[in-house]
């Protein structure tokens, strides 16, 4: 009998890594926000750990569109044949409940202060921060994917019957406009065809699934110096404001893009991520991504009772049960402790009937 956990090619391992990833974007990210004017770039210790979660950040910025480029690879897949009605209703079921599940939850938990002390709640509010996604700051995502999904079935049909230098035409368009989008905004294309957006990552996903990418290594190469353009421009930029220049860090600059492209092109092309041969290895990539939507929609809500010890245990990205520590060390811990604490809450909830689908 054959022990060995089956996985999905790369994509369960693309999904795992991508989970982590998130995580760590998150758990590094107060720091960064955290620039005290004439100290942080000139006290070393400030400077130590806001340099090493600028590091994690750097690395870490393909996670949201790789998730993009994995939904992409699957759904606009031709020889994948179902009808639009059981198209919505499977991610209805799936991404939407439990979307609307966690909004609840962090809607109540950013509202607390005025829940103990009985003061009414806003609820016109609240209720445009659920159709928004903005009950808290990750669930952006959910609202912009079902925009995605919307769009699958048009999309498919043009995949089914593209040839290959058409879809190419399609993402050369879309990286133009996202390039001219970043620097020149009020470019007057852009009104006409700005709109492209994320569902360029969603084809990208595709064609990477199905095609060989020529010049592997020369978009190896900008991958990595996108990185350093990451990391060292928003150093200097966020120095001289004394803020947080974030442009670096938006998914869809050029930068982000190419990370994003290389780290997907890497792992599935790369023999030693997709032939793992440890069953517990396999095994821990598996629960990760199956669980990896749970985990998304949860971290954040952990991340927040670890940051002020609501849980008992106070842990945060300069910290480790309220002994200081360099963020190089803390945060790598406040990861995995959340991750920890993300399956085991999901898993417990997938157990509970009823409550499983929430999740």
């Amino acid at each position: 009998m054959d022990l060995k956990p089956k996985r999905s090619e790369f994509s369960d391992l693309l999904r795992a890594l991508g989970t982590i990833a998130v995580i760590f974007v998150h758990a590094s990210g107060d720091v960064l926000y955290n620039i005290s004017k004439g100290e942080t770039f000139i006290n070393s210790n400030l400077l130590f750990n806001w340099l090493s979660c600028n590091f994690f950040n750097s690395v870490t910025r393909w996670a949201v569109p790789v998730f993009v480029m994995i939904s992409g690879s699957m759904l606009l897949n031709p020889d994948k044949d179902e009808s639009v009605t059981l198209f919505f209703k499977k991610r209805f079921s799936k991404i939407f409940i439990p979307f609307l599940f966690w909004s609840a939850v962090y809607a109540l938990y950013s509202h607390g202060t005025l829940i103990a002390q009985g003061k009414p709640l806003p609820i016109v509010d609240i209720i445009k921060s659920f159709l928004f996604g903005e009950t808290f700051h990750h669930l952006w995502f959910v609202p912009m994917i079902i925009g995605l999904y919307f769009l699958t079935p048009t999309f498919k049909v043009f995949i089914k019957y593209a040839t290959k230098n058409e879809i190419e035409y399609f993402l050369v368009l879309w990286f133009f406009v996202t390039i001219v989008s970043t620097y020149y905004p009020t470019f007057f294309l852009i009104k006409y065809i700005g709109w492209l957006g994320y569902i360029g990552l969603f084809v990208t996903g595709y064609y990477l699934s199905r095609y060989e990418l020529p010049f592997k290594k020369v978009i190896y190469v900008f991958s990595f110096v996108s990185i350093l353009i990451t990391f060292f421009g928003t150093w200097y930029y966020s120095n001289i404001d004394y803020k947080l220049y974030e442009n670096f860090f938006i998914y869809l600059t050029p930068t982000c893009i190419l990370i994003s492209v290389g780290f997907y092109e890497y792992i599935k092309t790369t023999q030693k991520f997709n032939n793992i041969n440890n069953i517990y290895i396999n095994k821990l990539i598996l629960i990760i991504s199956k669980n990896s939507y749970g985990i998304y929609l949860s971290h954040l809500f952990i991340l927040e009772y670890l940051k002020h010890g609501y849980l008992g245990i106070k842990m945060y990205n300069d910290n480790f049960l309220n002994v200081k520590l360099d963020s190089i060390i803390a945060v790598p811990l406040l990861v995995t402790f959340t991750l920890i604490i993300a399956l085991v809450l999901v898993n417990t909830l997938k157990k509970i009937p009823y409550i499983r689908r929430i999740v």
